[in-house]
């Protein structure tokens, strides 16, 4: 998709020469830029629901539920850690 960009010409020019002076080009720096939005967007959305889940659940986990502190690292929820043992229940 193409855009058009309205800024003042010094402001281009500027851009410009570090973009040259950093081995890339304007166009590189506005497309990864507007990546790197996208991303910040879509945490922030996750972040968002994260907080709504948090405050409805009145602060407490599911009846059963048993976190394991491997589960913090690996971002899994079968309790083994990165060396394939089985993590401890906390308890």
């Amino acid at each position: 998709m193409n855009i058009t960009l309205s800024a003042d010409e010094a402001v281009i020019e500027g851009a410009r020469r570090w973009a040259r002076e950093h081995g890339t080009s304007l166009n590189d720096i506005i497309r990864q830029r507007l990546a790197e939005l996208g991303r910040i967007a879509e945490r922030s959305g996750a972040a968002q629901s994260f907080a709504e889940n948090a405050r409805s659940s009145g602060g407490r986990s599911p009846e059963g539920s048993i976190f394991v502190r491997a589960e913090l690292y690996t971002g899994s929820r079968s309790g083994a850690v990165p060396d394939g043992t089985a993590g401890s229940t906390g308890r």
